[in-house]
């Protein structure tokens, strides 16, 4: 959202750099939070789902995406 808001490419670039700084603990935290529930033969199926589920997730933001803006234009 801040991110429609800059003027410049400084500004862009510190903001992306800012958002990378954020989201770097993400995957390691789930890591963590997922071997802390399950053995270790579950926590592989549940870190392979997480993934899974990630990939997916990528794949159907760009159709919904291109639905939104194709909505957008009408």
């Amino acid at each position: 959202m801040a991110q429609g808001l800059v003027r410049t490419t400084g500004q862009l670039q510190a903001l992306r750099f800012l958002l990378g700084m954020f989201e770097a603990g993400f995957v390691p935290g789930c890591a963590f939070l997922i071997g802390s529930y399950y053995t270790r033969n579950e926590f592989l199926k549940r870190y392979a789902c997480f993934f899974a589920s990630a990939t997916a997730a990528s794949a159907v933001n760009g159709v919904s995406v291109k639905q939104s803006w194709y909505l957008h234009i009408r």
